[in-house]
């Protein structure tokens, strides 16, 4: 523990650090070993997003808040996820990337709906597609402060982004609460 807090500066910071380690570390290993299914790997994931979450406390306002919580759980499921397809790259002879979509410049908005209406539509997504759209809609991060929390670029975050908005708005077509026409 030692080591996390001495990239905190501040007493404020270092307090609401031990609580978050004492309060999520449990669930944390716990959602990194339903990934990798793999005591030592699920630890290295741990560690790493501690260092995350020290680099970003100043992101988590509460800690015991319901948004903390899903904060600290998409980090530790992003690294775990690597880590997997790191192992799997070593493994096997190539990793393809997937395919960028044809039209990434997506202009259209979130559709005016009923919230739990989106959020139920959100639920059904892929979870790289859901976790991006809860970092920007719910916990209101740029696409840059999205990037440095999943450890990607801006570039990718901002693909992933459009990816999963019109993935959301055929889902939402599909489930009859948009009209075609809006496309």
């Amino acid at each position: 523990m030692l080591i996390y807090l001495s990239m905190l500066d501040t007493d404020e910071d270092k307090y609401k650090f031990e609580n978050l380690y004492n309060k999520y570390k449990q669930i944390m290993f716990y959602v990194a070993n339903q990934v990798l299914k793999d005591e030592y790997m699920s630890e290295d994931t741990v560690h790493l997003a501690f260092i995350r979450i020290a680099k970003n406390i100043n992101k988590i306002d509460s800690i015991d808040c319901p948004r903390t919580k899903s904060f600290i759980v998409i980090i530790v499921k992003r690294i775990a996820i690597d880590l997997y397809r790191k192992k799997q790259r070593e493994s096997s002879i190539s990793f393809e990337e997937y395919h960028s979509i044809n039209d990434p410049k997506l202009t259209y908005d979130l559709p005016d709906c009923d919230d739990n209406i989106v959020i139920t539509a959100i639920n059904q997504l892929p979870e790289i597609y859901k976790e991006i759209l809860i970092l920007k809609f719910r916990h209101e991060f740029s696409s840059k402060e999205i990037s440095q929390i999943l450890d990607i670029s801006k570039d990718n975050a901002d693909k992933r982004f459009h990816r999963a908005k019109k993935k959301l708005h055929s889902l939402l077509i599909d489930m009859e609460v948009l009209e075609v026409e809006r496309c």
